[in-house]
């Protein structure tokens, strides 16, 4: 982690790719939340129990805003009542489950990456929370704010750890037989692979795609790595 100026000269935070990996690794293992096989992730009892974070998971914002953390101690996190509502109703889809858990990940993963950026005397002036906009959270690292990119990125990291991800992907691949990656995003490899990463994490279609496309399973516009299996 290094503090950078941006473009008004106020310090920012940089986290390189492998450091919010790292970071989200740590933080689960020191939460006893790492588990013995891919799978599940609780999110929740990261951020209630682990982060200590006071929680309201059914507060009325408006409708472009899916959550905010505030940074008080303990830090305080805010989740949309509508969102709430839906994911946790009865037959709730797994995008709706995991576009909720997707949130409260996201928050964690402020508290974790940012909290140090309104500690008492920080440098770095800021508001004391950070609203996280329906927009924002669905553009992963293709957000516009910088802590709303390093937060996505981190939860990822936290629903979809990349040991357990990459190694239950490579697992599922392994019984398809012979594979060229990155898979062709219309493949029924592709399409089997998504929905069962989706199930075995409870995370959307989407953050799992994005996963895939991090690691080189899928085609990724930024080609971090590409390979052959």
């Amino acid at each position: 982690m290094k503090t950078i100026p941006d473009g008004r000269g106020v310090r920012r935070i940089w986290y390189d790719f492998d450091e919010i990996e790292q970071i989200a690794a740590d933080t689960l293992a020191a939460a006893g939340l790492w588990p013995d096989a891919p799978g599940r992730i609780d999110v929740e009892s990261l951020v209630e129990t682990h982060q200590g974070a006071s929680t309201d998971y059914f507060a009325d914002l408006d409708d472009s805003i899916l959550g905010f953390t505030v940074f008080r101690t303990p830090p305080h996190v805010v989740v949309s009542r509508a969102l709430s509502e839906l994911a946790l109703a009865d037959g709730a889809s797994l995008g709706l489950r995991g576009r909720w858990r997707a949130t409260i990940a996201h928050e964690a993963a402020h508290i974790a990456l940012h909290s140090r950026l309104y500690a008492t005397g920080a440098r770095t002036p800021g508001l004391p929370a950070v609203r996280c906009m329906r927009a924002e959270l669905e553009a992963g690292e293709e957000a516009r704010d910088w802590r709303e990119v390093q937060a996505n990125m981190g939860m990822a990291a936290f629903l979809m750890p990349r040991a357990l991800f990459v190694a239950d992907t490579i697992a599922t691949l392994d019984a398809y037989g012979p594979t060229f990656l990155p898979l062709a995003r219309t493949s029924s490899e592709a399409r089997g692979l998504t929905d069962h990463l989706s199930e075995l994490f409870e995370a959307s279609h989407q953050a799992v795609t994005y996963r895939l496309q991090t690691f080189g399973f899928l085609p990724d516009p930024r080609a971090r790595r590409v390979g052959k299996r």
